[in-house]
């Protein structure tokens, strides 16, 4: 799977955003792009905070980056989850 350009995921985002506002996304792709989207710019968070933990030795300022990347990326689903959960 080739990654998509720039231009192109943002067109594809702009597109799924229309979808999403005008009730035109019957199999939830719209819906399933922009939660990927935003999922996966929170793991690229946590991939960032990884690699300067290893590559740094591993410090306490790069361990509490990537602590925070981490909770940051695990509250945001379980506030999706949450938002799903009927009260």
């Amino acid at each position: 799977m080739l990654k998509p350009s720039a231009d192109e995921l943002s067109h594809a985002l702009q597109a799924a955003e229309y979808m999403r506002e005008h009730t035109q996304d019957k199999h939830h792709v719209a819906k399933s792009l922009l939660y990927l989207h935003e999922r996966n710019k929170k793991l690229e968070t946590v991939l960032t905070a990884v690699e300067r933990f290893l590559r740094f030795g591993q410090g306490s300022t790069e361990h509490a980056t990537l602590v925070r990347a981490i909770n940051a990326a695990n509250r945001s689903e379980e506030r999706d989850s949450a938002a799903l959960t009927p009260h």
